[in-house]
């Protein structure tokens, strides 16, 4: 299709500093997950504070909807679905943890965190290998490099 055309738009939480810092989409194309990383603080709206947000949107509805809001980790950032659509992972960038959703159609359901470091190691996006046993994610802090995670969410350490 060309030109490219702008079918809806949905409300959901993102970034103060910006449009959402990483949207995933089902291979099936029936969800997508947007997170939200950052918001203002409600007690001083000068000052940004770490959001922990992801948005469940259903993209076969016209227009598209959201479905949900759930919450990740803090600085809830790069996000990623594996091949099957059937698991999700959120980098969280302000608490050194990869927080795990379940998949089942278009239903996303929390499933735990996995720990990478202290809260300044800072991953910051996620990404599944083709087969989908592991994910590779970025660090932007001490340890710098890429950490992978098996099937079963351990952490081993790779250095870039």
């Amino acid at each position: 299709m060309s030109p490219p055309k702008v079918v809806g738009e949905v409300q959901a939480p993102t970034s103060v500093v910006g449009p959402p810092q990483s949207v995933a989409i089902t291979r099936d194309e029936s969800i997508a997950l947007v997170t939200a990383s950052s918001k203002l603080d409600p007690a001083d709206p000068k000052r940004l504070v770490p959001d922990n947000k992801v948005t469940v949107i259903d993209l076969k509805s016209s227009p598209p909807a959201v479905l949900a809001t759930l919450e990740a980790g803090l600085g809830a950032n790069g996000v990623s679905i594996n091949r099957a659509g059937t698991l999700a992972l959120v980098a969280n960038r302000s608490e050194g943890t990869v927080s795990v959703f379940s998949i089942a159609g278009k239903t996303v359901t929390p499933a735990g965190k996995v720990q990478l470091g202290d809260a300044k190691s800072g991953p910051s996006h996620i990404a599944f290998t083709p087969d989908g046993k592991r994910a590779l994610v970025t660090a932007r802090r001490r340890p710098q490099g890429l950490r992978a995670l098996d099937r079963r969410h351990e952490s081993r350490a790779r250095q870039a």
